[in-house]
């Protein structure tokens, strides 16, 4: 099952705007119940999608058996200090475990 982020293609531009967040995770959650009732599916997104993933989950404990995100967008009050001062290593050793922890092979 894939639900397309219509906000660019037909919620901005159509009859209403797009779904909120908390609007999309909602109907994440009532098509993944619908399509799968016997077992909760693996639920992922990409960007946008992998936020709206992440709420439906939390929006609905047991909704899915797994979570699959790429790149998976944020939150509404995110602390940019503290990302900017997690995501700019000064030494190797702080490099490579950023690596590690963004990458199952770091790149040589």
């Amino acid at each position: 099952m894939a639900l397309p982020e219509l906000s660019e293609l037909g919620g901005t531009r159509g009859p209403r705007p797009a779904p909120s967040v908390s609007e999309a995770a909602d109907l994440v959650a009532a098509c993944a119940s619908h399509c799968f009732p016997a077992r909760p599916p693996t639920l992922g997104g990409i960007s946008l999608g992998g936020w709206i993933a992440v709420r439906a989950l939390l929006a609905h404990p047991g909704l899915a058996s797994r979570l699959l995100l790429v790149v998976p967008g944020g939150w509404r009050d995110q602390d940019w200090q503290r990302i900017s001062v997690m995501v700019r290593p000064e030494t190797l050793a702080e490099a490579r475990s950023l690596w590690r922890a963004l990458f199952f092979d770091p790149p040589w």
